[in-house]
């Protein structure tokens, strides 16, 4: 048997159920052929040339016996003495013996098996030029087949090392960190252990000594958070704290309608509940508002955690909604420091309720079918009545459960039915939020601020806003079903759509045909391959009313006949549009911007188009499905009061709003993905105008 047959036999064993004392008698074997191995490579570190620098002999040395599969370390470094000259010795990292600095009868090995590589670099006396002597030439071990996973090729050099503090700070993974290092230097030889120890070691220099807790209190105080504590009265140790970042506060008390409240576990090493607390503006993006550690989650505890919230609303408005788990001690501590507010049941921890308790019971996936089916029908009660009739034909298909049934009335719906059922929860503005599921969601797809508390680094970035889909199962549990109506196929990013006005242009310059490939970009990707063409208008202002009135045939000039209309859309139905608006002063802006018919000089920025305040306004004036796409946000608009014509009749038109100042017409083709559509609309929209939306969302 030959010496690699002999290597395969013993990794064979090694993978197997476990070593036994023939396992250590095979591999000592082995280590034995090592040491008979003799690999001469005198001839390859022979050479007469003369390095300039130090350095210089040292890159040689190393990537030649690296080439050959060796690692060549520096043994020894002499400074220069009188008569003699610097001189380095280097030799290879299996050279000499280990010697233990500690007794222990535990078995260990090692790598070093005193291979005799030496290799001499000596200064020459002029100038800082090396040359280079071989002392000994052979290794008495085979080279390594490859270099991946050895440390000393895998340590990081210095720029890849700041990179790595970088991206560690901007809360990039390992993982990521690691494929990014490669993808600069293709020859990197680290491992994902070399990124966790090299991110090890910047921290623990970073903390400087200090404790965890000190390093979060300055950390909190630096950045200008504000924040609560509280102790023990005996140990002095923290036992809850309260943060949040002053502009979550600001976008709070801007949109303090609906909050959501959850608490999620395993974020930190101190097994404390992370609590948090997210709000919803109006285009159903959600931000976070504020954080809480807490060491118990009684009454206490989270009635402190909310008084601390309405310390922070210096005399703004309270929350309108707040949907929560079924978690009594929170629900007890909103009704006491938020008594106004209405209290929701978050639909989605009652699903994994139900299917914790009921499901075992009903093992017919036909059965649990209709009985989810007829749950859900429960859920979308639009009127008392129709409770009670679907809760009647609930009882009938649960009929041979008993169980079941009586489990329902009992926990959820005599107690909680008004917290959860659209017939008592639509007569509250929760802007669609009947689940805290975005709360976890928004922990792991944003971080809270404070990453350190999990990973032992100071990572500040201030907290920021998501929008996610509407209405869906977890994309893992989607159907890959293709329809134009698949709002769950977008997933969004931050930015201030909800104001989607136009920032200051530089000219209004009457050339106008800039790149649409390059707006094309802009969209979301999914789009791409359904765009049939993009127009461009002239940006003067009016380039949102001129690419509506390109969708609807219309020259783009016919900008001021968009207005006219969409001005008496406004009056026509003003009591409405004050109520969606929010308020008389929010009607008056939106007519205010449309009022503008000047054709000697452009529109200036408080005349230009709005999103998405006249999203509805368009959709329901012309009786038309409207799709606003951005790289940001993109929604579906539908009209308000109008009776839909059968499917194949509904016209579709399509805008774009590119480079954060300008609007563009676009064109799609049939069966495209649809955005999701405006939550406003589901809300105001009329009883008969409810059919617009079902051929989308089948």
């Amino acid at each position: 048997m030959n010496l690699d047959q002999l290597r395969i036999w013993a990794n064979d064993l090694r993978l197997s159920s476990g070593s036994s004392d023939q396992d250590d008698i095979l591999i000592n074997e082995i280590k034995q052929e090592d040491k008979n191995v003799d690999e001469d490579v005198t001839n390859e570190f022979s050479t007469d040339m003369v390095f300039n620098s130090r350095q210089s002999l040292i890159d040689w040395i190393q990537n030649t016996g690296r080439n050959l599969g060796y690692i060549i370390v520096i043994k020894r470094s002499e400074t220069s003495i009188i008569g003699k000259s610097p001189r380095l010795l280097f030799q290879c990292d299996r050279g000499g013996t280990y010697r233990s600095q500690k007794t222990s009868t535990k078995v260990t090995g090692t790598k070093r098996i005193d291979c005799p590589f030496r290799v001499k670099g000596v200064k020459m006396r002029t100038g800082d030029d090396w040359m280079i002597r071989v002392v000994c030439g052979t290794h008495n071990h085979a080279p390594a087949s490859y270099m991946e996973g050895h440390p000393y090729p895998g340590r990081l050099s210095e720029s890849e090392i700041q990179l790595m503090v970088h991206l560690s700070t901007k809360n990039v993974k390992p993982r990521d960190i690691l494929t990014s290092l490669r993808k600069r230097n293709p020859d990197n030889m680290s491992t994902i252990g070399t990124i966790y120890n090299a991110r090890h070691k910047f921290r623990t220099a970073e903390k400087a000594g200090k404790t965890q807790m000190q390093v979060v209190m300055s950390f909190l105080q630096r950045e200008g958070y504000i924040f609560e504590s509280q102790t023990n009265a005996v140990t002095n140790e923290l036992e809850d704290l309260f943060f949040a970042h002053p502009r979550s506060l600001e976008q709070w008390r801007a949109f303090p309608h609906v909050l959501l409240i959850d608490a999620t576990y395993k974020t930190n090493r101190y097994r404390m509940p992370l609590l948090e607390i997210v709000g919803v503006t109006a285009t159903n993006m959600t931000f976070c508002i504020a954080f809480v550690f807490m060491h118990s989650e009684k009454v206490f505890n989270y009635t402190w955690a909310l008084r601390c919230l309405q310390s922070t609303m210096h005399g703004c408005t309270g929350p309108r909604v707040i949907v929560t788990d079924r978690e009594l001690a929170l629900m007890k501590a909103s009704t006491q420091v938020f008594p106004d507010a209405k209290k929701l049941l978050c639909r989605w921890h009652i699903y994994r309720s139900i299917l914790s308790k009921c499901r075992p019971s009903i093992t017919d996936n036909k059965s649990w079918n209709a009985f989810y089916k007829m749950w859900n029908m429960l859920l979308e009660s639009e009127t008392e009545n129709a409770y009670v009739c679907k809760l009647a034909d609930l009882e009938v298909v649960l009929q041979n459960f008993p169980g079941i049934i009586n489990y329902l009335k009992d926990v959820w719906l005599t107690p909680y039915k008004e917290m959860f059922v659209s017939a008592w929860t639509d007569r509250y503005l929760h802007f669609g939020n009947q689940t805290t599921k975005k709360v976890a969601t928004n922990t792991l797809v944003n971080p809270s601020p404070l990453v350190f508390v999990e990973s032992d680094s100071l990572h500040s970035r201030e907290p920021s806003r998501n929008s996610y889909s509407f209405g869906g199962p977890d994309l893992k549990d989607r159907e890959d079903i293709s329809t134009r109506a698949n709002t769950n196929t977008f997933e969004f990013v931050e930015l201030d759509i909800f104001q989607f006005q136009e920032p200051a242009r530089h000219s209004c310059s009457s050339i106008y045909n800039y790149s649409v490939h390059a707006y094309v970009r802009q969209f979301p990707f999914i789009l791409h391959p359904y765009i049939m063409h993009v127009q461009d208008v002239k940006p003067d202002g009016n380039c949102g009313f001129r690419a509506i009135a390109v969708c609807l045939g219309l020259h783009e000039d016919a900008w001021a006949t968009i207005r006219h209309c969409l001005i008496e859309e406004l009056h026509t139905f003003r009591t409405q549009y004050v109520t969606i608006f929010g308020s008389e002063d929010q009607w008056t802006r939106v007519y205010n911007s449309l009022n503008f018919f000047a054709l000697d000089r452009g529109a200036p920025i408080e005349h230009w188009m709005t999103m998405p305040d006249m999203g509805l306004l368009i959709a329901s004036k012309f009786n038309v499905i409207l799709h606003v796409l951005s790289a940001a946000q993109s929604f579906t608009y539908l009209p308000l009061r109008s009776i839909p014509p059968p499917a194949y009749q509904h016209v579709a038109i399509s805008i774009g709003y590119v480079n954060n100042n300008h609007y563009v017409q676009v064109a799609l083709t049939d069966g495209c993905p649809m955005p999701p559509i405006m939550p406003q609309w589901v809300h105001f929209r009329h009883d008969c105008a409810a059919a617009w939306a079902t051929p989308y969302v089948e």
